[in-house]
């Protein structure tokens, strides 16, 4: 365990990082109360804990980083940067850099340019899709050798499609074993976190019960991570 100590702490430390990214596109996004309640979300997501640690951490959540990063430099309208960076999500985990092609449902106003504007995007993006799986296919990668590009495409939008449902279904199922194996220790932490997590959910709601636009930045980033 020493020896793998200091890829824990990396692997850690990617993770930390994800959740802080990942608040901070809240933020740009919505306002306190979104940004806190997806953090949360994000920091307990409890299908994580399907998978070892070193494992998740170097795969998915490393492809994550570059997801979001991506995410905000392409709100922040540096796209010859957000591509650059996606593509480090697509090296990573192509699942995860699926989820790119979508980023401009997040932005503020849907109107005849924002369409353009998304299927230059979606174009952009599986025109790289297909130049990393071509470089891949050349040099005899064997995950791609044999398959067609409708073949790739399928199974990275199956996996895209199942991901959401394993989600969601983890965050059904894991409080019923929760409960099935609660105690007494279990039990009190449990009540400490929730008081706790009450308490900080009501403080910042407190400052934003009166604005009027948080209900629909919640809707429009729902419809986004729907698709």
């Amino acid at each position: 365990m020493g020896v793998l100590l200091p890829a824990y702490w990396l692997a850690y430390s990617i993770v930390a990082m994800n959740c802080v990214l990942f608040y901070i596109l809240l933020l740009k996004l919505g306002d306190g109360l979104v940004a806190l309640v997806g953090g949360l979300a994000y920091a307990l997501f409890s299908a994580a804990t399907t998978q070892a640690f070193l494992y998740h951490a170097f795969g998915l959540q490393q492809a994550l980083t570059f997801l979001i990063l991506a995410t905000l430099a392409h709100l922040s309208k540096r796209r010859v940067l957000a591509y650059v960076l996606s593509l480090g999500a697509l090296l990573s985990y192509e699942t995860a850099y699926l989820v790119f092609l979508g980023v401009p449902l997040l932005e503020q106003e849907w109107n005849k340019s924002w369409t353009k504007r998304l299927a230059f995007h979606v174009a952009i993006g599986l025109a790289i899709l297909g130049i990393v799986a071509g470089v891949r296919a050349t040099v005899g990668e064997e995950r791609v050798l044999g398959l067609t590009a409708t073949d790739l495409l399928e199974v990275s939008f199956i996996h895209t499609l199942e991901g959401p449902l394993v989600a969601l279904g983890s965050y059904l199922l894991q409080p019923v074993q929760a409960v099935l194996a609660l105690d007494l220790e279990i039990g009190l932490v449990s009540l400490v976190s929730f008081l706790a997590f009450w308490a900080g959910l009501s403080w910042v709601g407190s400052f934003h019960q009166h604005n009027p636009g948080v209900r629909s930045k919640l809707v429009r980033l729902l419809i986004a991570g729907l698709v």
